[in-house]
């Protein structure tokens, strides 16, 4: 059987650590690993510090470790000076990364490059410069022992460029890896626990070379059944078997979709094939469903208007909610919410209206409701529907993302 090819990506940067920077350089390089089934085994961020990246680089298990930062001018970038350290092999002035440097100064950004700038061809000797079109710092290639140690710099545009140009052509050409196959499989409005109790004789009847993994996310749970194996075909139709096998044991009510769509997209896809229109009167979500709502392409098939209408007096003048209502039950209210899907319904002529109220904090409202507090309504000819939540532990932006994430959910729910 082949071997399996393994991967470890290490993020260098303070910034990454002190939550400055979000790496988004691994989620990229995970996925294009499973693209060509190479197992990326870890992912590690350390600081700019030599002993921390040379302990971490040494101790990895991997049969391809990838480094992430490090690589530029200044006198914080010591990934290259690591990598000699490691391989043994001194720093020398690489002809070809010089040119390269030098061509990048003068045609794209037309100025002449400091001794810092020509300090970037420095090479370990043996290691094989990348060339970066998109900036001055090369990638580096070097092989010791069995493994494979390649330097990619931090900026996101530069490592993905090296990536796809570079790097990828020659871990397919060196490698032969087995394949790494994964499906997915949805369910909605079911504990994890019950599901697992209804798939426990399912799980273990698995060939060892399939796994079921459970990805809870909120009212969803994605199920990723991952096999790997040397024939590609064959894996694959054994992995369709046991999706076959995995729904019918899934209750009707609970089987949401195969595949990966978002309840997002799957919102969408119904309300297109039931042929309708909506609208949105928001409040404290200031827009974000009606944003979340239109990110489909053709979502003007089935997206009216959106309402922002923040202030009590524009929740009067722009959604007609009765300021006497307003007044006696407060802004975030059951009633309000009910009042501002109705109106956003009636005034763009819509099928569905769906709105949302509530105190974002950090402080109560002018009415004395206290922050973390929530409606959503949604309306049709047929229903009407309003849901209350109470998040008083979540911070103003979290809290807004929480309850959009909930009104597209609910949104769902209304229309199965």
């Amino acid at each position: 059987m082949k071997k399996m090819i393994t991967a470890h990506v290490i993020s260098i940067g303070d910034e990454i650590l002190f939550g400055q920077t979000l790496d988004t350089n691994s989620h990229f390089l995970a996925v294009e690993f499973a693209k060509i089934s190479i197992e990326l085994i870890q992912i590690s961020a350390v600081q700019d510090k030599k002993k921390r990246i040379r302990n971490e680089i040494l101790s990895s298990p991997a049969d391809i470790i990838i480094t992430t930062g490090g690589l530029g001018p200044t006198r914080d970038d010591k990934t290259k000076y690591v990598l000699s350290q490691i391989t043994g092999k001194a720093l020398e002035l690489n002809d070809q990364a010089l040119k390269w440097t030098q061509d990048y100064f003068e045609n794209t950004v037309k100025r002449p490059m400091n001794k810092l700038n020509r300090n970037q061809a420095l090479v370990p000797i043996g290691t094989i410069p990348l060339h970066n079109k998109m900036g001055t710092a090369p990638g580096l290639w070097t092989e010791f022992g069995k493994k494979i140690l390649i330097c990619l710099p931090g900026v996101p545009h530069e490592m993905k460029f090296l990536m796809k140009n570079e790097i990828l052509p020659r871990l397919i050409e060196r490698f032969d890896p087995i394949f790494i196959f994964h499906e997915f499989v949805q369910t909605y409005n079911i504990a994890e626990s019950e599901l697992a109790e209804i798939l426990t004789q399912f799980e273990k009847n698995l060939p060892d070379h399939l796994s079921l993994a459970y990805l809870p996310h909120g009212k969803r749970i994605r199920l990723r059944i991952t096999g790997h194996g040397d024939d590609s075909q064959r894996l694959k139709n054994e992995i369709q078997e046991q999706i076959e096998i995995l729904i019918s044991l899934i209750p009707a009510m609970n089987f949401l979709s195969r595949g990966t769509l978002s309840l997002t997209e799957l919102t969408a896809t119904a309300l297109k094939e039931k042929n309708l229109e909506i609208a949105t009167a928001e409040s404290f979500t200031a827009g974000k469903i009606a944003e979340e709502l239109t990110t489909e392409s053709g979502s003007s098939v089935y997206f009216k208007a959106g309402i922002v209408a923040y202030s009590p007096e524009m929740k009067e003048k722009l959604l007609q909610v009765p300021q006497s209502l307003i007044q006696e039950k407060g802004v975030a209210s059951a009633e309000v919410a009910l009042a501002m899907a109705h109106g956003a319904r009636n005034i763009c002529h819509s099928d569905i209206g769906i709105s949302s109220t509530g105190v974002a904090g950090p402080n109560p409202d002018s009415f004395g409701t206290p922050p973390g507090v929530a409606f959503i309504a949604i309306v049709s000819d047929e229903k009407e529907k309003v849901y209350s939540f109470h998040f008083p532990e979540l911070e103003r932006i979290p809290f807004t993302k929480k309850c959009t994430d909930l009104a597209i959910q609910k949104l769902y729910d209304f229309l199965r």
